[in-house]
């Protein structure tokens, strides 16, 4: 009898953050108590000066391989690095589902900074992610300071996601009071309900 595989979760932090910030601990320590899960934060190098090649190599030696009890959870940069993370893997497996939060895949005005970073992973394979999971979840905020709403829910469509559009929540960090993420745990835990006791 082949032994059950683990559900697995990732949650990459983003620019200028770390695994220790924002609602990333709780929902690692929430998400392990209530379910049969192992969450791992991805602690990505030089957060204040991020190469996209860099943030991808610590990502694929953390995640070592994807399948069907696979979950990410990505906010911020953290979302165009899985992005092109998932558009570079030649033969991409299904997993069970990505969220994405406050997230983006094109140039922000006011993070020029960034604009290499963004662009030096080619265009995005969202027809190969799209096949891959079922699952495709975009939350975002309009009054969000950081990453415009309208960056975030065109990312949403380029990825034919479910969009959860707040009116307050800015770019979902601990100044804004996000230190704990309900809405994101619940919509999470409804997708672990499904993977872990299949």
């Amino acid at each position: 009898m082949s032994q059950k595989k683990e559900t697995r979760v990732f949650i990459l932090h983003g620019f200028e953050s770390s695994p220790h910030r924002n609602w990333f601990p709780w929902l690692k320590e929430t998400t392990e108590l209530e379910t049969p899960t192992t969450v791992q934060i991805v602690p990505f190098p030089n957060p204040n000066y991020p190469v996209l090649s860099d943030w991808k190599k610590t990502l694929g030696e953390m995640v070592h391989s994807i399948d069907e009890r696979t979950i990410f959870v990505a906010h911020s940069l953290g979302c165009v690095t899985l992005l092109h993370y998932l558009s570079a893997q030649q033969n991409l497996p299904n997993f069970a589902a990505l969220y994405l939060v406050s997230g983006f895949d094109q140039p922000v005005k006011n993070l020029p900074e960034l604009d290499k970073f963004i662009s030096d992973g080619g265009p995005i394979d969202f027809a190969k992610i799209k096949a891959a999971t079922p699952t495709r979840v975009v939350v975002t905020s309009v009054n969000d300071q950081i990453v415009p709403t309208d960056l975030t829910v065109a990312m949403a469509h380029h990825l034919d996601a479910k969009l959860y559009q707040r009116h307050s929540g800015g770019h979902f960090m601990t100044e804004e009071g996000y230190e704990t993420f309900p809405l994101l745990y619940d919509i999470l835990s409804q997708q672990l309900d499904h993977t872990t006791t299949d």
